[in-house]
């Protein structure tokens, strides 16, 4: 059994034991613990104070009752901390919390272990029978007393190089129930594709690679327009050489939007591009309320539903029953405390468009192709493609001159947001989280009688900030000027992957300036304690749902037009039909919440107090096909045309080791690209240069540029 703390990391535990925990949560009553009668215990790491019972739960109540004396019990983080407690050692909060920072441990267990703590044992002398199995600077580190091992820093960490080892003393105590070949089975368990399912495309190509020339004409002609802009030509974002335009023809806005999408069905073809057909769109950030660690269902209930699924995957209908009569009581406690709540206000959820028609860019091989599932409308759309391509370019976006100036305002001042900052340092040193990332809004109103405003930002925000997971939305009532470096997941041919970047310098003005900053940036101690910490996170986010995770980059330096980026790669084998499940699973990402990120996200509302809408979401599509690509919501200008009120999102990561002034500074840079390009759009200016010109990559500018002057030296010549 595994007493579940809701902390972000405790679903990277199971994969390293031989034998499939059953996993509760810390809330259940000890009677249930009983009733199913463990042989062996497994107490998570978690937010919160070792002396509160609040925090604590049923775990300290399993110590103290006398009936597992002799089982087997692992403690880790809070739980090395409760079994500590209970042996008499005492409990100190640490003068500085050590989050994602990895130290060297002496002693039998000794080596490099990652801590997530601010709270630890000190050293002290310890009660007949406690062995100390490792210390470090901040105190005890590792015990054992009888069957019961305690280690403070977290084993499932990829920075500890002991956890192995610690799994296995533990699993040397006890002989397990189930096999690790059923776990496997239950896991990999999910809805089937139906047979004969399966849908076609038909493609045809031309020559030509200007995706925002071709995406303005487009959007003359249809509502609902997007364009999915991978505008860099940079050498670490190789499967990005895409990009996307097209129009949705229907969307699904209200609701649990995923659950109206159909993502089941095989395709069966060959064209251009990841993405297949089906559906692009945008989940705002409040889409957390249908996924596992934003419900507003009690946690409980899906962890305890998991449960049973494992009890059932192993033939114990005895224990099954007993926790499905506890979760029909609970369910029946929710349903009361819903009732009480009264009416919410509707919160936006997000909107996806259904896509049929399409074109894809391939920036590699300078092509442009239309694609269309509609392959009985005798070649309707080839025709309207055809047509575009055959019109006058449109007049530059943003040409022209609105009056005065845009005016700015922070949804938080700057006061109160270092205020913000404080508060959430203290709620590190005291245990409730790790890791926070506070957000910000400035806000505008967009200037009178200026349709697609945020056309003419995205047109500028392109140029100032080229990044591979860029786009532009017209959908319904809003504009959506995309331009983030950051993917948030990509799904395909059964592999789910994430790059959660942590960690962010600018260029150097010279080479040598520009190395300088690169070095400073993968040399940082909290920059690589923000990163490991959410990789940490997203490979516990993919353990609910993958079969194996694994971080194939950690730490590895990114460098694009302005900026030099710490990135690290996530990747497990998710399998057929789970695209759903695995989006609820991992939804909003880590690196816009914090970690633990239900505890965080618990402390984002109470300091931000608004939502955040698209920012902080994910924009991207969402194949027939169960394949999948979402960014993570950053560098974004929001308009919404209805109101003529524009947001620039800018926030960052909070941790132990920040400076408030510092915070408030990196925040003010995040914003400035957005302020630029609104100001630009404003006045009817264009970027000239740091970027691309037409939307065809550095590589595609050089190219235009040599024809010119080609051209130029032809006419001199008068050569024909």
């Amino acid at each position: 059994m595994l007493i579940d703390h809701h902390d972000s990391y405790t679903s990277s535990i199971p994969p390293m034991l031989s034998t499939p925990p059953v996993i509760l949560p810390y809330t259940v009553p000890l009677e249930i613990v009983n009733a199913l009668k463990p042989t062996a215990i497994v107490l998570s790491p978690g937010p919160g104070d070792v002396h509160n019972p609040v925090d604590t739960g049923v775990s300290s109540q399993i110590l103290s009752s006398g009936l597992y004396d002799d089982t087997p019990i692992l403690g880790i983080c809070l739980g090395h901390q409760i079994i500590c407690s209970q042996l008499g050692l005492e409990v100190s909060q640490l003068p500085s919390p050590t989050h994602g920072i990895a130290v060297d441990v002496e002693g039998e267990w000794g080596g490099r272990w990652m801590k997530y703590n601010s709270w630890c044992p000190p050293s002290q002398s310890v009660p007949s029978g406690v062995e100390v199995k490792c210390e470090s600077e901040d105190g005890i580190m590792g015990i054992r007393s009888g069957k019961w091992l305690g280690c403070q820093g977290h084993p499932e960490s990829i920075e500890t190089e002991v956890g192995a080892k610690i799994i296995g003393e533990f699993e040397s105590m006890f002989e397990g129930e189930g096999t690790v070949e059923a776990a496997t089975q239950q896991q990999q368990q999910h809805r089937q594709v139906s047979a004969g399912e399966t849908y076609t495309a038909a493609q045809k190509s031309f020559d030509y690679n200007d995706q925002f020339e071709f995406f303005k004409k487009l959007n003359e002609r249809h509502e609902n327009t997007f364009i999915l802009d991978s505008n860099t030509d940079n050498k670490y974002s190789p499967n990005d050489r895409y990009s996307y335009v097209g129009f949705a023809e229907k969307l699904y806005d209200e609701g649990d939007i995923l659950l109206n999408l159909n993502l089941e069905k095989s395709f069966v073809g060959d064209v251009d591009g990841d993405f297949k057909g089906g559906y692009v769109g945008y989940l705002n950030y409040e889409y957390k309320k249908f996924c596992r660690d934003g419900s507003n269902l009690s946690p409980d209930i899906t962890v305890l539903k998991q449960a049973i699924a494992t009890l059932r995957g192993r033939g114990d209908e005895r224990r099954c029953n007993i926790l499905e009569n506890y979760l029909k009581e609970l369910e029946g406690e929710r349903e009361e405390e819903k009732r009480g709540e009264g009416g919410e206000e509707e919160e936006e959820m997000g909107c996806f468009g259904e896509v049929r028609n399409w074109v894809v860019f391939d920036h590699e091989l300078n092509k442009l192709s239309a694609v269309t599932l509609d392959t009985h409308a005798d070649g309707e759309w080839f025709k309207e493609v055809e047509e575009i391509l055959d019109e006058e370019n449109v007049k530059e976006v943003g040409g022209v001159s609105y009056d005065g100036e845009p005016s700015f305002s922070y949804r938080i001042d700057p006061s109160q947001y270092k205020e913000d900052i404080s508060t959430i340092k203290s709620e590190i040193k005291k245990g409730e989280t790790y890791e926070i990332c506070l957000t910000n809004r400035l806000q505008f109103s967009c200037p009178p009688s200026s349709p697609r405003f945020g056309l003419s930002v995205f047109s500028n925000l392109r140029k100032i900030n080229p990044a591979p997971y860029s786009c532009y939305f017209n959908y319904m009532n809003k504009e959506i000027a995309c331009s983030s470096p950051e993917r948030f997941i990509k799904i395909s041919d059964g592999v789910a992957e994430s790059k959660p970047i942590k960690g962010t310098i600018g260029r150097g003005a010279t080479p040598e300036e520009d190395l300088i900053n690169k070095q400073k940036l993968k040399n940082s101690v909290k920059d690589k304690a923000e990163n490991v910490m959410i990789a940490d996170l997203v490979r516990s986010d993919f353990s609910r749902v993958c079969t194996s995770v694994k971080v194939d980059e950690l730490y590895a330096i990114e460098s694009y037009e302005t900026v030099h980026q710490m990135v690290s790669k996530v990747t497990g084998e998710l399998g057929r039909g789970r695209t759903e499940e695995f989006i609820k699973a991992t939804f909003p990402g880590g690196s816009m919440t914090g970690a633990p990120k239900r505890r965080s996200m618990r402390i984002i509302e109470g300091l931000e107090k608004r939502e955040r809408g698209v920012y902080s979401g994910g924009i991207g599509w969402l194949g027939y096909d169960g394949s999948a690509s979402l960014n993570m919501v950053i560098r974004t200008v929001v308009v919404d045309k209805a109101t003529g009120v524009g947001e620039i999102g800018c926030g960052g990561a909070i941790t132990g080791l920040s400076d408030v002034e510092e915070e408030w500074e990196e925040v003010r840079i995040k914003a400035e690209r957005g302020i630029k390009a609104v100001k630009q759009a404003w006045s009817g200016t264009k970027e000239s240069g740091g970027g691309t010109e037409g939307g065809g990559g550095k590589e595609a500018t050089k190219k235009r540029r040599w024809r010119d002057r080609v051209g130029a030296l032809r006419a001199v010549l008068n050569i024909k």
